[in-house]
């Protein structure tokens, strides 16, 4: 087999030289012709100057999401790949790589294909033992290979330095390899990334918004918890907040306000700011009949930054849960006084539906005319108790009188259902229309 390593310079020598030169269908030229379909593949790729390897075997193999079909077409590759492929699997056994997930690297990486099994292992392990004192694993390791298959080929030495350099630029800030070595697993072509544009674009988000008080360490915690923020343009960033608070403008969302919210839920830097309006504008109109409106709904959000991102359905179901556990309290609060409380705790809307029926409806209606037992009582946990005490209690049946709409009581059910896990349910419901 005849393979050639191209320089960029080479690479798009043969390009342009591809594209000026007429279609050839002779005899004598259908090897450069076929060679032709090779310059869709990125700059620093193997040619193949032969037909030892069928590119439109690649082409089917990216194409197939059947495991089976995937390896059929496989093991129509040259013996040369294949046994490559597998002693490269073999040797990552007890990490459980599979050949399937490999050969995926290899189609995005055609250049793995004829790679050297020693020299990729040989690249793992040295990125993995050089930062062994940091807490990486081989398995986390392989698993970012796996995601950015160029890895298996990177030289050990240049991922270290990328990573030790960038730690080192932000030594004032407090950042250890540990926490960035974790982010770089996340985002995998971190580790090749070069470490004067991760600071560029750490620092210049930073400057944008100096003066509504975001610092360097905030962000970067940010970047810890969100690594893709490391490799977003500024720009892009500082367009997505900016345009954000200027849709609500009109209720009096401030852009210090928000990137507090965003320090602490990082996925909001990135998000579109269309989605985010789209989600509280969404959730305000469905019970804007009510009395909610989207200044104090907004001010919940910066306080529980995660309902910005939420499905305005769920929140809804949310609210209306707590509606319903409302109506069949001893003493229901008014309309003001109910959104009044939602909106001083929106912690509450966060909770998961099971959670906020357990806690305030299923438990004070299984103990209506006696004490809640102490073991069911607290600030958290309370799903977890409930099944707890459940199985511990396994002949005692419950009657749950409630009020609702017929939804509210579907609801209900499905929750019951999941608490119970398909075991022995204790419950009977009571509809009071």
């Amino acid at each position: 087999m005849n393979i050639t390593p191209i320089s960029n310079y080479h690479f798009n020598s043969y390009k342009l030289e591809q594209q000026n030169k007429p279609e050839n269908t002779s005899e004598k030229n259908t090897e450069y012709n076929q060679n032709k379909k090779y310059i869709s593949y990125p700059a620093n790729y193997y040619i193949s100057f032969g037909n030892n390897l069928n590119i439109s075997l690649i082409e089917q193999m990216q194409k197939t999401k059947d495991k089976k079909k995937l390896i059929e077409l496989f093991r129509k590759m040259p013996q040369e790949i294949q046994e490559n492929c597998e002693q490269l699997v073999l040797r990552f056994e007890k990490e459980k790589l599979s050949l399937e997930d490999y050969i995926k690297s290899c189609i995005k990486q055609p250049s793995l294909f004829w790679q050297s099994p020693d020299k990729i292992e040989s690249n793992v392990w040295s990125v993995v033992n050089k930062f062994k004192k940091e807490g990486l694993s081989i398995k986390d390791y392989l698993s970012a290979c796996i995601k950015q298959p160029s890895l298996f080929r990177r030289l050990p030495d240049t991922i270290e330095d990328n990573v030790k350099d960038l730690v080192k630029k932000f030594k004032n800030e407090r950042l250890n390899s540990k926490d960035y070595l974790k982010a770089c697993v996340k985002q995998p072509q971190l580790f090749y990334q070069s470490p004067d544009t991760i600071e560029s674009n750490v620092r210049n988000l930073v400057k944008k918004f100096e003066n509504e008080g975001l610092n360097s360490k905030d962000y970067l915690k940010a970047c810890i918890k969100q690594p893709p923020l490391f490799c977003l343009y500024p720009d892009t960033i500082e367009n997505n907040v900016r345009n954000l608070v200027k849709k609500f403008e009109n209720e009096e969302l401030n852009i210090k306000d928000f990137l507090r919210a965003c320090v602490k839920v990082p996925s909001l830097f990135g998000r579109s700011p269309d989605t985010i309006e789209s989600n509280v504008r969404n959730l305000v109109k469905k019970f804007e009949k009510e009395g909610l409106n989207s200044k104090d709904y907004l001010k919940a959000c910066v306080k529980q930054p995660p309902l910005f991102c939420q499905s305005p359905d769920t929140i809804a179901e949310h609210i209306n849960i707590m509606k319903f556990s409302n109506i069949n309290s001893k003493s229901p609060l008014e309309n003001n006084n109910f959104w009044e409380k939602i909106l001083k705790y929106p912690i509450k809307l966060s909770f998961s539906s099971l959670t906020l029926l357990v806690k305030n409806l299923i438990i004070p209606k299984m103990f209506e005319n006696t004490v809640i037992p102490k073991e069911l009582k607290g600030n958290s946990s309370f799903v977890p108790k409930l099944k707890t005490y459940l199985e511990n209690h396994p002949d005692n049946i419950f009657e749950l009188n409630v009020k609702g709409t017929d939804k509210d009581i579907e609801v209900l059910r499905k929750c019951i259902d999941e608490l119970c896990d398909g075991k022995n349910n204790p419950f009977t419901i009571n509809h009071i229309k």
